[in-house]
């Protein structure tokens, strides 16, 4: 049994090995279904020593139980806390996912979007998540908005055109 060695190890193990120990042991409980197990040994190797990539399996395994809260508690701490610009994107992303999706929270989720297009504006990536959550939301008035702002904001002319032509689409 998988588990059964990973808890033999880490009975073994230095404090350094015990953190990588304890975030497989996490992942094996979660991979087989036993999420309560999973989840309070992830939460405790986070707590302990934090890393983007432990954060990364926090959220994922938050989406997976849907605890919404907690998910965007931990997104809002860690978005400040990460030196990834990267992890924070995702963090952010996620966060506008979770409220104008998940929770149905639009003005909350839309407050969100604003926030992440802010603070990268014309980012491609950016644009097009912004665009699939107004999308999934059936608002094309915030939609061509965001277009609009989106071909002023790139530098990029086949994105620029990209962008005009979805614009027009909304309008036809």
């Amino acid at each position: 049994d998988a588990i059964a060695g990973l808890e033999d190890e880490l009975s073994k193990a230095n404090d350094v090995e015990q953190g990588v120990l304890k975030a497989q042991l996490s992942r094996k409980y979660l991979d087989l279904g036993k999420f309560s197990e999973g989840m309070a040994i992830l939460e405790e190797v986070m707590d302990q020593s934090p890393t983007d990539e432990l954060c990364m399996q926090l959220v994922s395994a938050y989406k997976e139980l849907s605890e919404w809260w907690r998910l965007l508690e931990l997104v809002e701490t860690w978005a400040e806390q990460t030196k990834e610009e990267e992890a924070r994107k995702e963090l952010y992303k996620e966060r506008a996912r979770v409220y104008a999706l998940e929770l149905d929270d639009r003005e909350r989720g839309y407050k969100a979007l604003e926030e992440l297009y802010k603070r990268y504006p014309g980012e491609p990536d950016v644009v097009e998540f912004c665009v699939q959550i107004y999308s999934q939301c059936d608002d094309s008035d915030s939609l061509a908005a965001l277009l609009g702002r989106a071909r002023q904001d790139t530098r990029d002319r086949d994105h620029e055109r990209r962008y005009l032509e979805w614009e027009a689409a909304l309008k036809w």
